[in-house]
């Protein structure tokens, strides 16, 4: 890959504004609030699709495809959890632990004509050796929590638990992984909860000081620091992978452009790139905020930006994907995509 570098130029008069205006939308919110922030019911990594789908990307480039069988499971682990949580907020307590009790009834003695559907994607998941277990603890969890306290960490922390199993066996050979836009360590506690973070050389930056204090707090000796994806400070093909969250929707047009041939300046590999609110429609609809960007992104221009980088890109709709392979049609975001890149 050959790619110009570019942390050494002046930002426009454009990118500093524009820098300035992000760390005002973020830097004003209390520490507490910033900690947990995206780390809550079906923003939870451990649950999010798109975060375990991030945890897999790194997992194989670990361990190959020893485990796909395991990473199967985690997903159907955590489309159930989401199905929880969705009808644990839609219903009052006696309806949907009523429901709960019902579909577990059903799934546990199949010559009962059940009260209500069971979804086709919990049937399949319950039939699955190795698994019935967890899904069966799960459902079982939610007849028993608060409504207002979720699942427990108990439970949301079983495929942590698989993985540190599986990874304590492992030789920790480290690959080099950098995180734009990480928060306050959004999604490295839980590479760290599950063994993963073993086999990281990990950089993670921000633009918002708060979120950096609060990694640095709990990870001192992880390597976060404030920074800006408009000039990572980086050398060309520093970073042999890539991921980012939820950052490209929040920039301008030149900030978008700007931070994908950043990001593909200092990664060798691959890079991993999730959206939230994208569309396969012909142009960006760009919308600017009073202090940053929401805007709806185009996959074909998006393609078009990062394809002069790329020898292939994946594209991967989760809505779609979920639905086509596990036959889940409930996913909270219908918007969201998710892009493995190889780089040329």
């Amino acid at each position: 890959m050959t790619v110009n570098p570019s942390h050494h130029s002046v930002l426009s008069k454009n990118l500093q504004q524009e820098t300035l205006q992000l760390q005002n939308a973020w830097g004003h919110y209390k520490h507490s609030f910033l900690n947990s922030y995206l780390v809550q019911s079906v923003e939870d990594p451990r649950i999010n699709i798109q975060s375990v789908l991030t945890r897999h990307f790194l997992l194989k480039e670990v361990l190959g495809d020893l485990y796909d069988d395991v990473m199967e499971h985690e997903i159907r682990f955590a489309l159930t959890a989401n199905w929880l949580l969705d009808i644990l907020s839609s219903s009052s307590a006696h309806r949907a632990h009523n429901e709960i009790a019902d579909v577990l009834c059903a799934l546990l003695d199949d010559s009962k004509s059940p009260e209500v559907e069971v979804p086709q994607f919990l049937e399949d998941s319950f039939a699955m050796p190795d698994l019935s277990d967890y899904i069966e603890s799960l459902l079982n969890a939610a007849l028993s929590v608060d409504l207002k306290e979720g699942l427990t960490d108990e439970y949301l922390n079983i495929f942590m638990l698989v993985w540190k199993r599986i990874l304590d066996g492992e030789q920790d050979e480290r690959i080099s992984v950098l995180e734009p836009a990480c928060g306050s360590a959004n999604d490295y506690r839980f590479f760290d909860d599950s063994g993963l973070s073993r086999f990281l050389n990990y950089t993670g930056f921000d633009l918002c000081e708060k979120n950096i204090a609060n990694a640095q707090k709990v990870f001192p000796d992880i390597s976060f620091d404030v920074g800006n994806a408009f000039e990572i400070p980086s050398c060309e093909n520093a970073h042999t992978f890539c991921f980012v969250h939820d950052l490209f929707e929040h920039l301008s047009p030149e900030g978008l452009e700007r931070t994908v041939l950043e990001i593909c300046r200092v990664t060798s590999r691959k890079i991993c790139l999730h959206f939230f609110n994208m569309a396969d429609i012909p142009q960006h609809q760009i919308h600017p905020t009073e202090r940053y960007h929401r805007n709806l992104l185009s996959v074909l221009q998006m393609r078009q930006l990062i394809e002069p980088f790329s020898n292939s890109i994946e594209i991967i709709h989760i809505d779609s994907f979920l639905r086509d392979k596990f036959g889940y049609s409930d996913t909270h975001n219908k918007e969201a995509y998710t892009w493995i890149v190889e780089l040329k």
